[in-house]
């Protein structure tokens, strides 16, 4: 319709499977390949789609992060990292919880490490999949360490994080998680799988890693990195506090909004 009427039209893609499509060459290829050759401008979220949309010769095609809200921003600008409290050993899940998110491996992993006093699952979830988690869960300490809180307010979810070993998402699929930018203004290292953006907004050489990236699925290397977080407090550390760095020097509305504004 907007090709009709001469309007131009900017398209956000906001999920992780551009460069999975792109080697598939479904359906779904085939019409993502001609709503971004109708559109002004695509904008993506993470380099490989970037890269993939590009080398198939898509050239209106540009990236631009996720920026943190202004409330959030207000949040990490005055976080004080010295004064930070970590409960030892509480890891936290936030999300839908599902297969694709990674749950199962994440609750099989931390089944298998006695250090971890306790997982919260923050997020809406259906009772077969809770069923299934508890019973996983049951393998050690008869899954007493396995906690679940629902949905939550987003001031809750922030207490959660600003006092966790670690935000654990090893989903299967991603776009650009909003929670990970939260888990970051709070200082709290993430856990999570190389999909989507994920990896460059975790893995940055000029502010230095925020957390650790792994291969979706794979419960040992999850596992390893549970008990990195959990043996090397000061690395831990480390990864909160270059989180907290990166987000405000490169996902605050003020960054992102004039990447808006020149596109727009």
């Amino acid at each position: 319709i907007s090709r009709l009427f001469g309007i131009k039209f900017i398209i956000h893609w906001h999920f992780g499977r551009i460069q999975e499509l792109s080697e598939i060459k479904n359906a779904e290829w085939k019409i993502l390949k001609k709503v971004i050759k109708s559109a002004h401008t695509s904008i993506v979220l993470d380099q490989n789609s970037l890269k993939c949309l590009i080398k198939n010769g898509l050239k209106n095609v540009v990236l631009i992060p996720n920026p943190i809200s202004e409330n959030l921003n207000e949040i990490a600008k005055t976080f004080i990292f010295e004064n930070k409290k970590i409960d030892d050993g509480v890891f936290v899940f936030v999300g839908h919880i599902l297969p694709a998110k990674g749950v199962f491996e994440l609750v099989e992993a931390c089944s298998r490490i006695e250090e971890i006093k306790q997982l919260i699952m923050i997020g809406p979830y259906n009772e077969d999949v809770k069923n299934k988690l508890v019973k996983i869960a049951s393998q050690r300490n008869n899954g007493a360490w396995l906690k679940w809180k629902g949905e939550i307010q987003r001031e809750e979810v922030f207490q959660y994080l600003h006092t966790a070993n670690a935000l654990c998402l090893p989903s299967y699929s991603e776009g650009f998680p909003y929670v990970v930018l939260e888990a970051m203004a709070l200082g709290c290292p993430v856990v999570t799988t190389r999909v989507g953006a994920i990896e460059e907004m975790i893995l940055s050489d000029d502010f230095g890693k925020a957390g650790i990236c792994i291969e979706p699925r794979n419960v040992d290397q999850l596992t390893n990195a549970l008990n990195l977080l959990i043996n090397n407090s000061e690395e831990a550390r480390d990864f909160g506090s270059n989180g907290n760095l990166r987000v405000l020097s490169k996902y605050t509305l003020e960054k992102v909004f004039h990447q808006y504004e020149n596109i727009w």
